[in-house]
């Protein structure tokens, strides 16, 4: 009798702990994650920091968070499930009385793109399991934009043509001295070297050297979303476009360093948007933030075909340095891109995918891939 005394205590204690545990398993239980920055560039490694707080005196035998990110968010250090363009990642707690633990995980940015975690399902049950799992779906607000890295310009392009002109390679491709032709007064992002510094000295504020370009040219990029001439609204070779995207980002830090006047068009669009885009021209750092911000959130997927959207906004342009990214050529678009020129605009074209020379217009200057 005894034994079957004890066996009864037994169970009936292990009942009423499971049923304790998982009937108060979320009572005054706190949790949120968080990116320890909002914008970051590809490449990056950030944090993902998890706080979970335990306000109540029953501990938690085990709970975990599951959490569904983007697969171009890479844990390192944890072996996550990869489905398609999604990662599932677990994070395990044990819980004392009124214990708050904090947890980091090593976040690397693989990809450029906006990214949103804002529901996290916890899990949780009692330690010998007696009772099923509890489940509860937490809302958090964690965002991050990944800018796209920028390339090395004079390792990526060569002219298509040697007699072209070099307008590129002087202002784009190589860093040049440039003809100094003045000073103003420094803007963030300007290169160190460029700094005046008896100018400065004597009107107690940054003044940088201002090139013969910088006072002249206003610069534009217009960006193809197609990779082809004949595609559906989806792209299909993104490796051209997404090295396009890149080019541009690498394009607007010179601008930004050299003080020019940026603006940029493309025929895609950012998500939830349905327009092509066709920013306004403007210098400095904000506005290049929200250039790079715009990149990092573009769709592969164009809204408008090229040879349209280019002959649509070829009026936009007038003295100033016009740089075309895209993958092809065609005639409309080259007759589109002399217009251009006939504006008194310099234009570049770079050639996000390799062209046969012979298949490329003699007047027009064209940059191709190594």
């Amino acid at each position: 009798m005894e034994i079957l005394a004890l066996i009864i205590i037994f169970l009936a204690a292990v009942y009423i702990q499971g049923f304790l545990l998982n009937f108060f398993l979320f009572h005054n239980l706190e949790y949120s994650c968080s990116f320890s920055v909002d914008k970051a560039t590809e490449g990056d490694s950030i944090f993902l920091e998890e706080i979970i707080y335990n306000k109540k005196p029953i501990p938690i035998s085990w709970i975990k968070a599951e959490i569904y990110t983007s697969k171009w968010l890479d844990f390192a250090g944890k072996d996550a499930v990869i489905a398609q363009e999604s990662r599932f990642v677990t994070s395990n707690f044990f819980l004392k009385s009124y214990q708050k633990t904090t947890r980091r995980w090593n976040v690397k940015c693989l990809k450029r793109g906006y990214y949103k975690i804002d529901k996290i399902t916890l899990v949780g049950g009692d330690f010998l399991g007696s009772f099923s799992e509890s489940s509860d779906v937490i809302d958090v607000e964690a965002q991050l934009l990944v800018y796209p890295a920028p390339v090395v310009l004079e390792r990526c392009f060569r002219p298509a043509s040697r007699i072209i002109g070099d307008t590129i390679v002087r202002r784009w491709i190589n860093d040049d001295p440039f003809m100094f032709s003045g000073i103003r007064e420094y803007m963030p992002g300007d290169a160190l070297n460029r700094i005046h510094w008896k100018a400065t000295a004597s009107r107690n504020r940054l003044m940088v050297k201002k090139n013969d370009f910088t006072a002249n040219l206003k610069t534009a990029v217009v960006l193809n979303i197609q990779s082809r001439d004949s595609e559906p609204d989806e792209v299909i070779d993104k490796e051209y476009i997404e090295f396009g995207i890149k080019v541009a980002a690498t394009v607007f830090d010179k601008a930004l360093k050299e003080g020019l006047p940026l603006s940029f068009s493309t025929n895609g669009s950012i998500f939830n948007e349905k327009n092509p885009i066709n920013t306004k021209e403007a210098v400095g750092w904000e506005h290049v933030n929200e250039l790079l911000g715009i990149l990092a959130r573009l769709k592969l997927k164009k809204v408008q075909d090229f040879e349209y959207f280019i002959n649509d906004i070829y009026k936009n342009y007038q003295n100033t340095e016009v740089i075309i990214l895209t993958s092809y050529l065609t005639e409309k678009i080259c007759n589109t891109i002399r217009k251009i020129k006939a504006r008194k605009n310099n234009v570049s074209i770079i050639l996000l995918n390799a062209v046969e020379r012979e298949n490329l217009p003699g007047d027009l200057d064209v940059y191709i891939p190594y």
